[in-house]
Order: structure tokens, then sequence, then C-alpha cells
């Protein structure tokens, strides 16, 4: 196993990706005008703010499966060093969700917002819930992301290893901030209007 001082690279990488989410973020939902945050789109989609608010839900109901099974792992003493190989389709459920988006998905009625309208605060429960995956994915150090798993919150019979579950999270944060950027400032025109 690697002495405690190695970097774990796996771990660095998803940090700084999410590091640079919330920088996004922050960005993006700096001074929002109310009117463009609720805008619903022509196409009749999720407005910027219920985008949003899908995201802290989603993100929320993740980090619970996630820190309970690192704690279990840390009571287990399940400890690995990677490269972890991740089971298949774990990888392929990710590469579905992760940007650019190639086609829409459904969002689990379990991550749907529950109203249409948004006060702009819910952008910083987004970087607030971003900061909090951070934390988790930093406590995860030392175990073995493949051995340790989750069960979907979105569905018990989705099941995946836990580095498969925070990349999740991180690959589901960007694709709907991408969205948003669609929705308010059509900064990425590459990118498709919808995509849940």
């Amino acid at each position: 196993m690697r002495g405690a001082g190695e970097q774990d690279a796996e771990l660095t990488a998803w940090l700084e990706r999410l590091a640079g989410l919330r920088t996004r973020a922050e960005r993006l939902f700096a001074g929002m005008a109310a009117d463009v945050w609720n805008r619903a789109p022509a196409d009749g989609g999720w407005s910027a703010a219920e985008c949003a608010a899908h995201v802290v839900e989603a993100n929320e109901k993740y980090l619970e499966p996630l820190r309970a099974e690192i704690a279990r792992g840390r009571a287990a003493g399940v400890t690995g060093a990677p490269p972890f190989r991740y089971r298949w389709f774990g990888r392929w459920f990710v590469a579905q969700i992760e940007p650019p988006v190639r086609r829409k998905l459904p969002a689990p009625e379990a991550f749907r917002p529950a109203r249409r309208t948004y006060d702009p605060s819910i952008g910083r429960e987004v970087v607030r819930t971003l900061d909090e995956a951070a934390n988790v994915i930093r406590s995860s150090a030392g175990l073995d992301r493949r051995r340790l798993r989750i069960t979907s919150p979105a569905a018990r019979f989705l099941r995946f290893d836990l580095g498969m579950g925070m990349l999740l999270l991180i690959a589901h944060t960007d694709r709907h901030l991408g969205q948003i950027e669609n929705l308010t400032f059509d900064t990425q025109p590459s990118r498709p209007r919808r995509g849940s």
C-alpha cells in the first residue's frame, strides 16, 4: 500500500474538478437577475433556478450514502491504493451523464425540483453542496473505493462503486451547470439547450 504522504492522483483530479465547478458556479450565480433565474425556456424545460434546485437535491441525496459508506469502510478497515478498476456498469453510467450532453435523460422523481420558482440563494446552496462533496471525497483517502459500494438514492436496484458514486456527483453537477449556462447566458452554444 502506498505511503501516507503519497499522492492519490484520482482524488486530486476529482478535487481539482470540483474546485473548477465551484468557481464556475459562483461566477454563474453572482448577481443573476430573478427574471433570468426563473424564466422557463420555450421548450417547457426547467428554468435555471429549477436546474440549480435539482443539483442541490441530487447532491444532498448522494452525499448521504457516500458519507455512510466511507464511515463503514473506515470502521471495517477496507483500505486500498489506486489505481482502482471500477465495475463496467458504473463507468458506463457515469459516461452517460458526463458532458458534453449527448442525449436527454429523465430526472428521477426523487431529484425533481419541488416548485417552479426559487430565490437566487439556491445558487449558494449549489456551492455549499460542492464544498461538502469535496470534504467527503477527501475523507475517502486510503479506502478501497472499488470494494466499497453505495445504493443509488434514485433507485434501490442501482449500485455503484464508491469512486463511481463520487464521480457521478461531479459529472451530474457539471452537466447541469452547462444547462444553466445555456439557459441564462448562452455562453456555451456548442452544448444542447436541454439535458437532465
